[in-house]
This record gives structure tokens, C-alpha cells and sequence, in this order.
């Protein structure tokens, strides 16, 4: 008998750590059977350069471990966990990908040049893969606009002429939204063993310090 093919949706949180105003992940869990919710915690951060200076400070570190413990207990009254890895993000997200057989992938637009090269290494590696990504950063959809991003006015005064003349531009709906967010999908029924390199890598939101020389305790 043939097996069934089952619809594992894996979302990606970065610079998106709510529940309220994300169609990526709403739109995922409409079509996906079991969920997964990861958010990779990259050591280079923590990581002094040669000016002695690390892209993650204390008083950050510690809004980001507040903010993901408060995510997790959201995700837990909808029924799904979150799972906090450490490493290379676009290695473990791969990795999670192959693992887990996932079939769809959703992650909210980012602008960082470092994490849009993540995503096209992803898409090349995993061609097949259903992509979902959506928009949650923006007052306004890219799609209301009457020229692309690329081809943006360098200036404001010739971007608002564009805009009030040619655009009809409303606020992003997020009501729909947040009043559908009242379920997600469930686990997968396996258990997260990781395996390789995230053997040592898994953490649960609610194990997080906010020290930042001991960013987790296992």
C-alpha cells in the first residue's frame, strides 16, 4: 500500500517574534498537517569583531529572551512549541528540511543582506519546496504600489507624486488575520531528536538566561 504523503510546514521566526499581524505563518498553517516553529540563535553574535564590538549587545539579548519566552507560551495556548536552535541558520534550517522531510516553508521578508542570501541558498538546495513568504514589516503591501521595489523613486517627493497620483493604498488588513490565529497544526508525532550537528543545538524557549555569556542552559 502506498504510503501517504503528509504536509509538514516548518516557519522560520527572525526579526518576526509575534503571533499578531503574520500572514506567512497563518497562510502556512491553512496548509500544512503538522507544524514546526523554529528560531536559530547564530554564536557569531555573540562574537567580538576586530573592533571589539559584537552585533549583539546585552540589553538586546535580553529583549530577544523575553520575547521568545512570551512567543513560546502563545504558541503553547495555540497547541505548537517553539524550538530554539544555535548555529549557522541557514545550515540548521536546511538541516531541519531534509530531517523532517518538510514539504512547506514560510518566513517573513527581511531586508538584511545576510538573511536574503540564506533564503537563495535554501531555495537552490531545495528547488521543490513549497516557499510561502509574506510580507510583516511594511505599513503598506509592496503589491499597492505602482512601481516595483527595484525600480523605487530614489527620492521622496517624486515617490509621493507616484503614490498619490497612481496608488490605492490602504493599511495592511491584519484583523482577519489575528482572528484566525485561534489554532495551529500540531507537532509532528515523531519526537525532535536532532541529529549531526544539531544533536547539541536544541533548546526549548522556556530554557533561555539572559546571560549573555551563557546564552542557554540546556
Amino acid at each position: 500500500m502506498k504510503e501517504q504523503t503528509r504536509n509538514i510546514g516548518l516557519y522560520w521566526f527572525r526579526n518576526d517574534c509575534r503571533l499578531t499581524d503574520m500572514p506567512a505563518l497563518l497562510a502556512l498553517s491553512k496548509e500544512v498537517e503538522y507544524l514546526l516553529c523554529v528560531y536559530v540563535v547564530d554564536g557569531e553574535w555573540f562574537t567580538a569583531n576586530h573592533w571589539q564590538c559584537s552585533r549583539m549587545g546585552t540589553a538586546r539579548w535580553r529583549f530577544i529572551c523575553q520575547g521568545l519566552t512570551e512567543l513560546n507560551q502563545q504558541l503553547q495556548n495555540l497547541g505548537n512549541t517553539l524550538y530554539v536552535l544555535e548555529g549557522n541558520a541557514g545550515n540548521i534550517i536546511k538541516q531541519l528540511i531534509q530531517q523532517y522531510a518538510i514539504s512547506h516553508f514560510a518566513y517573513s521578508g527581511h531586508c538584511g543582506v545576510y538573511e536574503q542570501a540564506d533564503i537563495q541558498d535554501i531555495q537552490s538546495t531545495f528547488p521543490t519546496l513549497t516557499y510561502m513568504p509574506c510580507e510583516s514589516t511594511r505599513l503598506v503591501d509592496s503589491s499597492q504600489l505602482p512601481f516595483s521595489i527595484e525600480n523605487m523613486p530614489d527620492n521622496f517627493s517624486t515617490f509621493r507624486r507616484k503614490v498619490e497620483k497612481s496608488a490605492h493604498i490602504g493599511f495592511i488588513d491584519n484583523e482577519s488575520t489575528d482572528i484566525a490565529m485561534r489554532s495551529l497544526p500540531r507537532l509532528p508525532p515523531e519526537s525532535i531528536v536532532p541529529q549531526g550537528d544539531l544533536q547539541r543545538s536544541l533548546y526549548f524557549a522556556d530554557s533561555f538566561t539572559d546571560n549573555p555569556n551563557s546564552q542557554f542552559v540546556g
